[in-house]
């Protein structure tokens, strides 16, 4: 029978991924930890995430358990860089007391992502610590997961270009059930942009700002069998899309709602060429009902 876990006399099991029952996590405080421990202690964490990957001290296919009220500052380039295969990064915590992540002094600050099937869940990721962050969790290995995390494009100070940017080796990139939070100060893109990852799931997100180009971007490479799925979006910018598409990618984009900023405008999914349509509904001005995206099948 496996040992139930605990973390300062509370159990730890809800949530939990079941690889964490049968191997020793490691522990991430900043509040109390220091990364000359090995993090096996919940009572004598690591400080950071980023020593547990630097340090291998977290082994592949293992699992980190990010404390509440964590906070960890990015301010390089891969300045979290995780590069062990297959972990999963699991934040404690609920609302402004979950783990964070504050990206700043640099606008090449990011996390890259560079080994397959890791995962990171219940975070926030603040990309508004300086003006013009290019892409905040920047993805070049295949199967990572952000699941239920929220991240801040923009705000007076800082208003980032890019969320997560996922490129040609981030096949099956997954982003479900995130908050993509903006206020109506210019500067940002797309809070997820793809570059000719094939197999790329976005379901059940919010996002919403003002976005140059879309909320949803694909650019530059044609992706295979794009899933886009019940995402609710609104643009603040008068370029007017919610999804923004190579027009030789192809999949299926479905359920979606878009609000757009100009009234009038009646297509909100540009290049979707290749992909099928089901029941994306668009909206141009408050108080009306959508309207559907894309020509009826005959």
């Amino acid at each position: 029978m496996a040992t139930v876990r605990r973390v300062r006399g509370l159990p730890l099991i809800g949530g939990l991924p079941v690889k964490a029952l049968f191997q020793q996590p490691i522990f991430v405080d900043s509040s109390t930890g220091s990364d000359d421990n090995d993090g096996t202690n919940p009572e004598q964490p690591l400080a950071t995430i980023a020593d547990a990957f630097d340090s291998s001290k977290v082994a592949a296919n293992g699992v980190l358990i990010v404390l509440p009220g964590h906070s960890e500052s990015v301010i390089a380039a891969a300045g979290i860089d995780a590069d062990i295969a297959g972990v999963h990064v699991l934040g404690l915590g609920e609302g402004s007391g979950r783990p964070t992540f504050n990206v700043s002094t640099a606008t090449t600050a990011d996390i890259d992502i560079d080994a397959a099937n890791i995962t990171f869940e219940n975070m926030i990721f603040d990309l508004t610590g300086i003006d013009a962050v290019a892409g905040g969790i920047d993805v070049n290995a295949a199967n990572f997961t952000l699941k239920k995390s929220e991240v801040v494009m923009a705000d007076s100070g800082g208003q980032a270009v890019v969320g997560v940017l996922g490129d040609a080796n981030a096949d099956d990139l997954t982003i479900v059930d995130c908050l993509f939070r903006s206020t109506s100060d210019a500067g940002p893109a797309a809070c997820i942009r793809i570059i000719g990852s094939d197999h790329p799931v976005i379901k059940n997100n919010i996002l919403y700002g003002d976005f140059s180009v879309s909320p949803i971007e694909n650019v530059t490479t044609a992706c295979t069998r794009v899933f886009i799925e019940g995402n609710d979006m609104d643009n603040y910018n008068a370029n007017d899309f919610g999804i923004t598409l190579v027009s030789t990618t192809d999949g299926s984009i479905r359920y979606n709602t878009i609000r757009v900023a100009t009234n009038g405008q009646v297509t909100f999914i540009t290049a979707a060429n290749d992909c099928q349509l089901y029941e994306n509904y668009g909206v141009n001005a408050d108080a009306e009902t959508g309207m559907l995206e894309g020509a009826t099948s005959s």
